[in-house]
């Protein structure tokens, strides 16, 4: 969906509301890795499959979504199968070089 503070960009899929340098930011960088195998035991075939999505901001914020699925499914006839599979999504928002103000060392104005 298009916002109309992000310039034209996709802000819900790309960008981030939770920066600290204002509204839907882009990313910087995309980083995706994933991998996934199944196997046929003959009766059944069980599958697993894992991604790890890194997004970094330009305030130097990032968010990683990590997914793991496991799964199966039997075939009962060449046209009919039945399969369950269960996504878990475990996310994490992170600041980094995140400036603490140090108010000792004011400046004063004379």
């Amino acid at each position: 969906m298009l916002d109309g503070t992000s310039n034209g960009r996709l802000c819900r899929e790309y960008g981030s509301r939770l920066l600290r340098s204002g509204r839907c930011k882009s990313t910087d960088q995309q980083r995706i890795i994933g991998a996934g195998a199944s196997y046929d035991f003959g009766i059944v075939n069980v599958l697993a499959s894992y991604t790890n999505v890194l997004f970094n901001y330009p305030d130097s914020s990032g968010l990683r979504l990590q997914n793991g699925e496991p799964g199966g499914y039997k075939r009962f006839t060449p046209a009919w199968l039945v399969g369950v599979s269960y996504v878990y999504t475990a996310g994490d928002y992170s600041v980094f070089d995140e400036i603490t103000p140090d108010y000792r060392n004011r400046e004063t104005a004379c």
